[in-house]
């Protein structure tokens, strides 16, 4: 899967579900990666689905939802978290994933 194709898509579903104003070439390109996004789908999962009537209409706001969640729990990952002897003491996400000092050096 293309990455670049989905931070496209992932930004132009951002500025419809925020209501950011479109001119009509944006609302264009949003349309046709929307429609990249759903075609991916059904190809991912039943492309029989294509044969109902007015499948587009129907999966539209559900794949607008999907991808704005995804997005959403993208923009919530932690940063990186910096593992030494030191911050085994001091930060307790570092204490929490390993057992003691020596372990980390072990494992990494």
């Amino acid at each position: 899967m293309n990455a670049s194709f989905l931070t496209d898509v992932f930004q132009r579903v951002k500025g419809m579900t925020l209501g950011l104003p479109q001119t009509t070439t944006e609302r264009h390109q949003c349309e046709a990666c929307l429609d990249k996004a759903l075609n991916l789908l059904l190809e991912e999962t039943d492309p029989r689905i294509r044969f109902l009537p007015n499948y587009q209409a129907h999966l539209r706001n559900p794949v607008i939802e999907a991808l704005t969640f995804i997005n959403d729990l993208v923009d919530d990952i932690p940063g990186a978290v910096t593992c030494s002897r030191n911050t085994y003491v001091s930060d307790p996400r570092t204490n929490a994933f390993f057992g003691s000092p020596d372990q980390i050096s072990e494992v990494f």
